[in-house]
């Protein structure tokens, strides 16, 4: 059946309007993945925990977002808490508990085989506390991350960054006081602990991890003094080359280089080689 001239018109007509459709679809999709691409690696390549700006990806693609769920039930054997003040509770119980558990797992095993030793360095020199000027504590406060969370008071870093400049004497004063006395503020040791969900399903308490929600003013404060100790035990070499954790300069990378280089080594001279990960 032949149709009219009219008629077969529109015809070609929609058919060039799906090809072009289709073609256009295609490139839309492409800039769409483009444009995600780039702005996964300037959210990655922005922060200082690369590793973890890289997860908090994934886990949004997988759909791992953190959900706000108030109507939580958690399961303890048979029984279901719903009770909020219950829940915290049981958490409490189960973090300290767990803490206790690893603590004694883990007392007794440091071994002082000869072979697996590790020598200390050892230091005749007296570490002298120094008082902190102004200055110092506001160039801490002005280094810190700027987060929006905060400790049971509500301050956050980026408040405290803000403002810094009209209270870097007050803060000066608690430090060198607190210093000078040997004394930590008793307040500034409380933290906000918050369950984290690690994996599994929602409703088992082991399935949960603890964060610390620490007060922006004792960071200061421990930023202070961990700058006064790491410089007398970077000058005295008291910390050992091999320990890569919590150093300027090391970190997992660094410890992995090092231990793929000494199996290489020990590879080479048919020895062993002993490591203790901690």
């Amino acid at each position: 059946m032949r149709l009219p001239d009219n008629q077969r018109k529109v015809t070609v007509t929609k058919k060039k309007d799906l090809e072009y459709m289709e073609q256009y679809t295609k490139l839309y999709r492409r800039v769409i993945q483009e444009a995600k691409r780039r702005e996964n690696n300037n959210y990655i390549s922005s922060p200082k925990n690369k590793s973890k700006a890289a997860w908090q990806i994934i886990n949004k693609e997988l759909g791992k977002s953190f959900i706000n769920n108030k109507n939580t039930e958690i399961r303890w054997g048979k029984n279901k808490i719903s009770n909020p003040r219950a829940i915290a509770e049981l958490f409490n119980t189960y973090f300290i508990e767990t803490i206790e558990k690893m603590t004694d797992q883990n007392s007794g095993k440091h071994t002082t085989n000869n072979k697996t030793y590790l020598k200390i360095n050892t230091c005749s020199q007296t570490i002298f506390i120094n008082l902190v000027s102004e200055n110092e504590g506001e160039k801490v406060a002005k280094n810190l991350k700027g987060k929006c969370s905060s400790g049971f008071d509500g301050v956050t870093d980026s408040i405290v960054k803000k403002c810094v400049q009209f209270i870097k004497k007050p803060l000066a004063d608690i430090c060198n006081t607190s210093f000078a006395s040997g004394i930590y503020p008793e307040i500034l040791k409380i933290a906000t602990v918050k369950p984290l969900h690690k994996k599994g399903n929602t409703g088992e308490v082991q399935n949960y991890r603890p964060i610390s929600l620490l007060l922006v003013f004792s960071k200061i404060i421990e930023k202070l003094m961990y700058s006064t100790l790491m410089s007398f035990v970077t000058k005295n070499n008291i910390l050992n080359d091999i320990q890569h954790g919590f150093r300027e300069g090391k970190s997992t990378e660094t410890a992995a280089h090092a231990f793929l280089e000494n199996i290489q080594k020990a590879v080479e001279k048919k020895d062993k080689s002993y490591w203790n990960f901690l």
